[in-house]
């Protein structure tokens, strides 16, 4: 076997048996403020540049707040009504194949309401957050390239109501917003740095033996 087809052989076996690092890209973040709920928004996330590496994972964070004021009506004509109350919003963040939903509960508002009676709750909040990771070949391959990746994001609002008595329901102009922030990092494998050092070293001594 000649010198440069020797060559050729160590540094296949080389590469083939050469360790991997872990390695991540700097997040990629968007925050919507806290706004009257349902809303909707797109988030144009940047593609993983393949020259960097081997993409194994993205990671998703998602945080997110919800604020509620929650007005609650007895329309009994008989009957005195009380009861607990809570608002909250279901985030949901979807596109290349990624899904993740984050539900967010207020706290509770105790009311007791007269026959007929109407009352406004005080401001109820809430926050919470979620992480998920994903490794599927499908997805990733979604995520590759040097444009960009349309992630859909949505906030809509529910509500929760234990009643005694009455006839008693919250009312449709009741006040529900809802605000987040995202965070998106790509995970990828390079080739671990000292076996490229001795990939270049016995490729040096090679050619210096042939010069010799």
């Amino acid at each position: 076997m000649n010198t440069r087809n020797l060559l050729l052989v160590c540094a296949a076996s080389i590469l083939l048996a050469a360790p991997a690092f872990a390695a991540t890209t700097a997040p990629q973040n968007i925050t919507i403020g806290s706004s009257l709920t349902d809303w909707s928004n797109t988030w144009n996330v940047n593609q993983f540049d393949t020259s960097l590496g081997t993409l194994t994972g993205i990671t998703l964070d998602i945080s997110g707040n919800v604020s509620a004021i929650l007005r609650i009506t007895n329309i009994s004509t008989k009957n005195a009504s009380s009861g607990t109350t809570t608002g909250g919003v279901t985030i949901m963040v979807n596109g290349g194949g990624l899904t993740q939903t984050l539900d967010i509960t207020t706290g509770s508002y105790g009311y007791s309401l007269a026959k007929g009676g109407t009352v406004s709750s005080t401001t109820l909040t809430g926050n919470d957050s979620i992480s998920g990771v994903w490794t599927t070949l499908a997805i990733l391959d979604q995520f590759k390239g040097i444009g960009t990746t349309a992630l859909n994001l949505s906030a809509g609002n529910f509500t929760d109501l234990h009643n005694v008595g009455g006839a008693t329901y919250i009312s449709d102009d009741s006040e529900i917003s809802a605000g987040t922030t995202l965070s998106l990092v790509y995970t990828y494998t390079v080739p671990e740095p000292t076996t490229i050092a001795i990939l270049g070293i016995g490729a040096l001594s090679i050619f210096r033996k042939k010069n010799k």
